[in-house]
């Protein structure tokens, strides 16, 4: 038995008409994005022509106008291409937010390069509570009940055919 493993990898070149161009990086924090849950997603976007790497992202979330740091992440080694744009997950599941206003404040370095990134977001109260905390009845969430009752449904037929099968048995064999 034999495997083999084939990849590919792109390296961009960069062409100029200047002999000694600049290669200034920037990066920007367009927006902050919340989903159920809350995730908090922050899409950055490299504005400048400038591929770099070894980017090391440093995030915090803290309540507005607080120092107390709710959620801390940290990466290192991300790869960013010229004129791009990506989302950064900076929460985790473990870290449940409420309803409220946040900031999130953001260190990335690049080598030489560093940039702080500061942005205002809010978390209304349909999105500070996770989907699968949201309950119906009993503090069951609406999911489990609906599961429930299909299986209920299932069951209580598969008893029906059950038992008429055996009266089909019955008013044969008499």
């Amino acid at each position: 038995m034999n495997t083999r493993n084939h990849f590919s990898m792109t390296l961009p070149v960069i062409l100029t008409e200047q002999a000694k161009a600049k290669r200034i990086a920037k990066m920007e924090l367009d927006k902050v994005m919340v989903k159920n849950g809350p995730e908090v997603i922050a899409k950055l976007h490299n504005v400048k022509p400038v591929m770099f790497g070894k980017l090391s992202i440093d995030s915090k979330i803290t309540k507005k106008n607080h120092v107390k740091t709710l959620i801390h992440k940290n990466v290192n080694n991300y790869q960013v291409a010229p004129n791009s744009s990506f989302n950064f997950l900076a929460s985790d599941s473990s870290n449940q937010l409420g309803a409220g206003k946040y900031t999130i404040d953001m260190h990335l370095q690049s080598g030489k390069r560093k940039w702080h990134l500061v942005k205002d977001f809010t978390i209304t109260a349909k999105q500070g509570v996770p989907l699968t905390k949201r309950t119906g009845w009993l503090g069951i969430s609406m999911v489990m009940w609906i599961v429930i009752l299909i299986l209920v449904i299932i069951i209580v037929g598969l008893v029906v055919v059950i038992v008429r099968q055996k009266q089909n048995l019955k008013t044969k064999n008499k």
